[in-house]
This record gives C-alpha cells, sequence and structure tokens, in this order.
C-alpha cells in the first residue's frame, strides 16, 4: 500500500486516460503526500513584495503550526491510522482556534493573486499546456469540483486533490513542507497538510491561455 501511495502521489499528470481513484481515506492521501518529496526547480526571478509578504506570511503560520503541533503530536512514518488521524483533527482543531478569523485572501492577496494567475498561465503554456489540460487531468481522475464546498479553515477533501503539474508548482513561489498547493476546479488551494486544512484560496486561476506556446 505504502509504494502504491508512493507512486499516486508522485506521478506528474499526464495526458493518457487515468484510472479512476480509489475511495481512500483522507489519512491514507496525507500519508501519501508527506512520503513523498515535492521539491520543484524554482524560478530565480527575484521576489516581488507581493510574494515576499506571502512568503513571510507562510513562515509566521508555520511556526504557530510547529508549535501547536509539538502539543497534539508529530505525525511520522509508522503511525498508526488512529493515531494519525487523532493527530488530523486535533490539530485542525487548535489552528482553527488560533486563526478564528482567518478568511479567504490572507495569504493570496489581492496585490498578490494577479501574478498567481500570470505565473500559472505562463508555466502552462510555456510547457505546451492549457487551462483545459488541467480541467482534463481532473475529470480523468474523476474528480467532481463542483461538489466540493471549499472554505478556509475547512477541511480538504483529499478525494479532490489531484496531483499538481510540476511545471505549475515550480512557477509559484515556495512553501515550508508543511504547506502544499492543489488545484481543484479552476480554484487554487492552499493546504496545511498535517491538519488536512484549507488556509487560503484564490478562485478562478485557471484562464485560456494567451501567451503564445513555443
Amino acid at each position: 500500500m505504502t509504494e502504491l501511495l508512493r507512486h499516486r502521489a508522485s506521478t506528474p499528470p499526464v495526458r493518457e486516460v487515468a484510472k479512476p481513484r480509489h475511495a481512500l481515506t483522507a489519512a491514507l492521501f496525507i500519508v501519501a503526500a508527506l512520503l513523498v518529496p515535492t521539491a520543484y526547480a524554482q524560478s530565480h526571478t527575484p521576489a516581488t513584495p507581493p510574494v515576499q509578504a506571502f512568503e513571510s506570511a507562510t513562515r509566521d503560520y508555520v511556526r504557530m503550526h510547529r508549535r501547536l503541533e509539538s502539543q497534539v503530536g508529530a505525525i511520522h512514518l509508522n503511525i498508526t491510522v488512529a493515531e494519525l488521524n487523532r493527530i488530523i483533527e486535533e490539530l485542525a482543531v487548535a489552528i482553527r482556534a488560533e486563526r478564528p478569523d482567518a478568511k479567504q485572501g490572507d495569504f493570496f492577496t489581492p496585490a498578490l493573486a494577479p501574478e498567481l494567475r500570470a505565473r500559472i498561465d505562463y508555466a502552462l503554456a510555456m510547457n505546451g499546456f492549457s487551462a483545459a489540460d488541467v480541467r482534463q487531468n481532473q475529470q480523468r481522475d474523476a474528480i467532481d469540483s463542483g461538489a466540493a464546498v471549499l472554505r478556509v479553515n475547512g477541511t480538504f477533501p483529499w478525494a479532490l486533490g489531484t496531483a499538481m503539474f510540476p511545471c505549475v508548482n515550480a512557477a509559484l513561489p515556495p512553501l515550508p513542507p508543511e504547506l502544499q498547493y492543489r488545484i481543484v476546479g479552476d480554484a487554487l488551494v492552499l493546504i496545511d497538510v498535517h491538519a488536512s486544512l484549507i488556509v487560503d484560496l484564490l478562485p478562478h486561476v485557471l484562464v485560456e491561455t494567451t501567451i503564445e506556446r513555443q
């Protein structure tokens, strides 16, 4: 099972028809996300002020996350599913209590949003993809994003967490290991992986590419 999860989490989106996703528990999806390195080559473009503010905010968030996680228990490779579920639930409760007024745009600020949309558009176009390819990849994974209710401080539905296109991940600001990006429908989601928690949302990131492909 571990090898299967490693493979599923590390396999980038492809154009071939993918098999439907099995109904695994959220805990197993989180273990898969934790087992597989998510480092991608990052752009060497100097960070703009909105990106610098985002990176500072994620560092502050992770300091809070680690403090709370030290109180509820750490996730490790040999953990039981029952213990993993306990930590996920207790950590999520603690984070919500720490950030009761969390709202959309706290991290994906209005100043940052246009840059993120442009980075995603550019990364897809320069690698021969389009917004339609991302949507088709979700469909191949049998993802019904319209059925999801995504909200900040809500639980992330891992069944909708299809693998990110590596070129898109590489184009976005780097994250601490506790956080990951996912695209669900046309929204970019910032997820606290250990807590299975939605930290922020940015809608309408999939647009028809306007950049000429090379």
